[in-house]
């Protein structure tokens, strides 16, 4: 692998989502030397419309980047590179990145930053069940904040993988359907579950034992195949809409490289002005969390403001060292 020069700046931002492009622009008019890294794989890339965002409610993910992009190009001392940071080494004031550029893994750029802001995001495993990975953010979400107003009044699938999408189903219930049926197969038996599944089947919630086997259909309406006992093939369930909460991971190793705190959820512990347990990184967007809080907030108006609390105190901290 050849490696070009070594690029000196301000902030390495590493992650151009709703996250990352809001500190740019905010790094930028602050007149801050800044480089942006993408790797071109956003969580929502499948998605097609995006909620709770102030005069973007309904738009495509994909158009708010693009404008978001368009304005990041007005400020010349941030620069964008296409490509993985596939290393970071150092401590605050003098960290050392490794750039390799997208469509070309024989090369690389050597950066050196004073600050550096993880705003990657993390990734959906859709990988676990087949034909999820095809309709995940199409005919499967996984918010009934982002999603949920969409079921009203509509036939309602939910895949409980944990305790948690049984409380999803009765949410929906409560709040946008009466036809909400939830598969629980595959959770334990244990005492509080089964507790939870009655309760939730008194609200109106149709249980089915039944272990999800695999997701098939037609836009628009995706239909749950489900395992029939002592038998190789199954019966498939239509609906109009199915929820379901799939494993998260963080979409880098650059937090574990760091030595950055965890949250129990494997998020990026920050505090309330984005820093980690690492001095001069900060952390912002769906890979962080202050674990004072009692969930993520995964939403694309929130990493905004992530992005922008973040990096006002990423211009206070180089502000006040200078």
């Amino acid at each position: 692998m050849t490696t070009s020069k070594t690029t000196d700046v301000d902030i390495l931002i590493v992650g151009a989502g709703p996250a990352g492009l809001s500190a740019a622009l905010v790094l930028g008019r602050q007149q801050r030397r800044v480089l942006l890294v993408d790797d071109g794989r956003p969580r929502n890339a499948s998605v097609t419309e995006m909620h709770m965002y102030l005069s973007r409610d309904g738009d495509d993910p994909a158009h708010l980047r693009t404008l978001a992009y368009g304005e990041v190009a007005g400020h010349p001392n941030v620069t964008v590179r296409s490509g993985e940071v596939t290393a970071i080494t150092g401590s605050a004031g003098g960290f050392h990145a490794r750039v390799v550029p997208s469509g070309d893994r024989s090369s690389a750029e050597d950066v050196d930053s004073r600050i550096v802001l993880l705003a990657g995001g993390i990734t959906d495993d859709v990988s676990g069940l087949p034909g999820l990975a095809e309709r995940w953010g199409r005919d499967v979400h996984h918010c009934a904040y982002c999603h949920g107003f969409e079921s009203l009044a509509r036939q309602v699938g939910v895949l409980a993988r944990t305790p948690a999408e049984i409380m999803l189903s009765r949410y929906i219930a409560d709040r946008f359907s009466s036809d909400v049926t939830v598969f629980t197969g595959g959770l334990g038996s244990d005492d509080d579950t089964a507790a939870m599944i009655s309760e939730t089947r008194a609200r109106g919630v149709r249980i089915h034992p039944r272990t999800p086997v695999g997701l098939e259909g037609r836009p628009g309406r995706p239909s749950i195949r489900v395992a029939e006992e002592g038998t190789d093939g199954g019966q498939d369930r239509e609906f109009e809409i199915v929820f379901h909460r799939p494993p998260e991971r963080q979409s880098n190793t650059l937090a574990e490289q760091l030595g950055c705190a965890l949250t129990d959820d494997g998020l990026i512990a920050v505090t309330p002005t984005m820093t980690t347990s690492v001095p001069g990184v900060f952390a912002a967007g769906d890979a962080a969390r202050n674990p004072d809080s009692p969930a993520p907030m995964q939403f694309v108006a929130s990493a905004v403001a992530d992005g922008q609390r973040a990096s006002v105190w990423i211009e206070q901290d180089l502000f006040l060292k200078q």
